[in-house]
């Protein structure tokens, strides 16, 4: 479902409408929803304010596929797959060596158990103890 937005070309508009916009979305990430009225002139230049229709953007529906994984069948989206080193922290930090556990970084170690324990593949977005390579 398309969505509207008012709007002005006047500079006032143009330069401070987002500014309002952003604090009234900040407000209500907090509990305060806005409750007064909405504008109908453009509150720089008195202009009433122009309605346009923003269209939904179109949504790709993502594609699926079922391979073998360490012996046992799992899905995966299918722009995804093959793509674990190419997004996981893991790989450009100093503490990650894979081949020797007990060097290992502790955190991917457990990323790792987790993985074996239910044949999933995570990679790492974000980490506390990353150390660029």
């Amino acid at each position: 479902m398309a969505r509207t937005e008012k709007y002005c070309h006047c500079e006032g508009w143009q330069k401070s409408q987002h500014q309002i916009h952003s604090a009234q979305l900040f407000a209500g990430v907090h509990g305060q929803q806005y409750t007064g009225d909405q504008f109908k002139f453009c509150p720089w230049c008195g202009s009433t304010l122009k309605v346009m229709e923003i269209p939904p953007l179109p949504r790709k529906k993502k594609e699926f596929t079922v391979y073998i994984h360490h012996g046992k069948e799992v899905h995966v989206r299918e722009d995804l797959k093959g793509k674990h080193r190419e997004h996981c922290l893991c790989h450009s930090c100093h503490c990650f060596n894979p081949e020797n556990r007990a060097t290992n970084c502790p955190i991917a170690n457990l990323v790792y158990s987790i993985c074996v324990l239910d044949n999933l593949v995570l990679p790492v977005w974000e980490c506390p103890d990353f150390i660029e390579r």
